[in-house]
């Protein structure tokens, strides 16, 4: 999973990705939500929590729900548009 999360962060970052489409990573079967521009821990679960213009509420649900049990996290501070990126998935 860690690798996972990492190798999407990653691609992320030197592609200019927003959003969930791979390119080179692989998908797995994990659920997936990506922060983009955050500094610090706390706004990236904000971000997570507060779900911002996201109408399905996704990150929210995938964060509170008691589905999963494992995370991952990657990470890079490269984004050519916002700074940084980190990739969380769950299982």
């Amino acid at each position: 999973m860690s690798q996972n999360a990492k190798c999407f962060a990653r691609e992320s970052a030197e592609l200019g990705i927003v959003g969930h489409k791979r390119v080179k990573c692989e998908k797995e079967n994990y659920a997936e939500c990506c922060a983009y521009g955050n500094e610090t821990g706390r706004k990236i679960a904000l971000q997570f929590l507060i779900d911002y213009d996201v109408p399905s509420l996704r990150h929210r649900n995938d964060c509170l729900t008691h589905v999963y049990i494992k995370v991952s996290l990657g990470y890079e501070e490269a984004h050519p548009r916002y700074g940084s990126t980190l990739v969380m998935v769950l299982d």
